[in-house]
Formats: structure tokens, C-alpha cells, sequence
């Protein structure tokens, strides 16, 4: 917005939600898809994804990662209300429909986790995990480190749905609603600094800050000796870039090229 206090750039998206909760992220109106990519500035252990939506949530939704810096993107889990219709995956694992329906119409939560999916109170959460607890794979170890390691995330928003209580609002009809709209895109996990270090913090003397020449959030990242290994990652990039007409396809554990 060129209205000075009514924007809602990306970054809002990375903010405090806790001093910042009513700021978000807005696609423009009328945009049929769109895409929002995580830039870190260091290889992470990626295990959890928490994504706050003030619209409805996506019918078809992407969630990819890149372990190269972005020169190829494989998915870690598809979203969507009819698996089958959208990218001709049967219900399961590797697509689910559960977490993609329209209401709550706003505050509505798509969420990843690397320990599997389960449904965390009422508030509809997707959650995720690469590493089931069964699984006796040590996240630090090779196996572990393959599975959950990542240098880039990004999330195709692919097919907007309205609100199912809109039409019974007084003057609905005229109401903006064919854009995304997003609170919170939480990123969580732990560096990766190969047992040199527990945790990773911005650079020393740098402090995050908005680059207004490509709309990211872009801070350095070092790792020191710390009493905690978890950490938020979205105070790295985060951007949003508008698709036009690509048709989404399905292709589980198939690495794609970067656009």
C-alpha cells in the first residue's frame, strides 16, 4: 500500500507475535498463486513450521525445501482438499486433506513439524515431522542431518477459497477477499555447526533489518556456545513472489530445478 501505516509487506510475516500480533503479510488483490521462500544464510536443521493465515487457508498448498541454496527444490509434504484432483496423490503421507479446508476463516494454522502429523487442539494445525518418535535416527548424525538439513524453504500457495460465512454477512458481495493473508510464518530448528557450537545468532554488529530493494528480511547468521539448540529461523530472508498461471504438479521426493 502507498498509504503510509497500511502496508503489509513481508516482513510482516517474521515479526513478533507476541508485540506485533495484528500485522500480516498481504498478496495483492485478485492473485491466483503465490510463493514464499525462507533464504537462511547457513545450512539448519529444519523441524518445525507453524503458518498463521488471516484468510482462509490455501485448498492446495506446497510445502519445499532446497539443501543447495536454491538450485533445486524437493517437497517435504502437499496440502490440499482433494489430494487426488489437485496433484493425483492419494490421502496419506505424502499429501493430506485435513488441514486445508476454509474455516476458521481467519487465524487458521498450516504447521510442520519433523516428528509427524498430529492435531494439536482445535486450532487445526498441519504438523509434520521427518523424524517419527519411533524412529531411533539421531537427528545429529548423518542420517538424521540429511533428512532434516535445509538452506532454503519455500511454500507454493496454489489455489485461494473463500470464506463459507462470508455470503451471510451484510454486504459480503463487496467485500476484498480474493488475496492471501498472512499473520505468522514460524520457522523453527537448530544450527548446523557440526559440534562446534549449540546455537546460531546474528552476526556480531549486524542487526536485522528490512532491504527495501527486494523486500527481505536478511540477517547474518554465526554459531556460538549456547545453553540452547532451538531457535526461531524466520529472521533470515523471507519473501513472497506472485505466480501467474504455472499448474501444480506432484512429485514426491523428486528433486525440480529453480525457476
Amino acid at each position: 500500500s502507498a498509504v503510509p501505516g497500511q502496508a503489509h509487506p513481508p516482513s510482516a510475516m517474521s515479526d513478533s507475535s507476541f508485540r506485533q500480533p495484528d500485522t500480516w503479510w498481504q498478496s495483492a488483490e485478485g492473485a491466483k498463486e503465490e510463493t514464499l521462500r525462507l533464504d537462511l544464510e547457513a545450512e539448519f536443521l529444519f523441524t518445525h513450521l507453524i503458518v498463521v493465515f488471516r484468510s482462509p487457508r490455501p485448498a492446495a498448498m506446497v510445502l519445499e525445501r532446497s539443501q543447495d541454496r536454491g538450485r533445486t527444490w524437493e517437497p517435504l509434504r502437499y496440502f490440499a482438499r482433494d489430494c487426488q484432483r489437485m496433484f493425483g496423490l492419494a490421502e496419506g503421507s505424502a499429501c493430506t486433506s485435513k488441514y486445508s479446508g476454509a474455516f476458521p476463516c481467519s487465524r487458521g494454522e498450516v504447521s510442520y513439524s519433523s516428528d509427524g502429523p498430529f492435531l494439536v487442539g482445535a486450532s487445526q494445525e498441519v504438523i509434520y515431522r521427518a523424524l517419527p518418535p519411533s524412529n531411533k535416527v539421531d537427528p545429529f548424525g548423518a542420517a538424521g542431518q540429511h533428512q532434516l538439513m535445509v538452506t532454503n524453504l519455500r511454500a507454493r500457495l496454489l489455489q485461494r477459497q473463500p470464506c463459507p460465512c462470508q455470503s451471510q454477512q451484510p454486504g459480503a458481495a463487496s467485500l476484498p477477499t480474493q488475496h492471501f493473508a498472512i499473520y505468522h510464518f514460524i520457522a523453527k530448528g537448530a544450527c548446523l555447526c557440526h559440534g562446534h557450537a549449540d546455537q546460531c545468532v546474528p552476526a556480531r554488529g549486524y542487526t536485522p533489518s528490512l532491504e527495501k530493494t527486494n523486500n527481505m528480511v536478511n540477517p547474518r547468521q554465526v554459531c556460538v556456545q549456547a545453553q540452547h539448540r532451538w531457535r526461531p529461523l524466520t529472521s533470515a530472508r523471507l519473501s513472497t513472489t506472485t505466480d501467474r498461471g504455472r499448474p501444480p504438479t506432484a512429485s514426491p521426493g523428486r528433486r525440480t530445478s529453480a525457476r
